[in-house]
């Protein structure tokens, strides 16, 4: 849930992210996270990896390949 009706660019993108899970649409929605690891924010892997709204991608390669370059 935002905080407040001014969301972060972080707050976007891990909401965005959400919602191309939901549609199954895991190529896109994991584009939004690698750039959230690749700058300063309070994404990390280990949240991708405990996050249970990441579940349904966590065996796409494109996930693990995610999480391994950002290890």
């Amino acid at each position: 849930m935002l905080s407040h009706p001014w969301a972060s660019g972080e707050e976007i993108l891990y909401h965005l992210t959400e919602i191309f899970i939901v549609l199954s649409e895991y190529d896109e929605a994991l584009d939004h996270p690698e750039t959230l690891l690749s700058v300063r924010s309070q994404v990390s892997p280990w949240r991708l990896r405990l996050d249970p709204v990441f579940d349904p991608p966590r065996d796409q390669p494109h996930f693990q390949a995610l999480l391994a370059r950002h290890d």
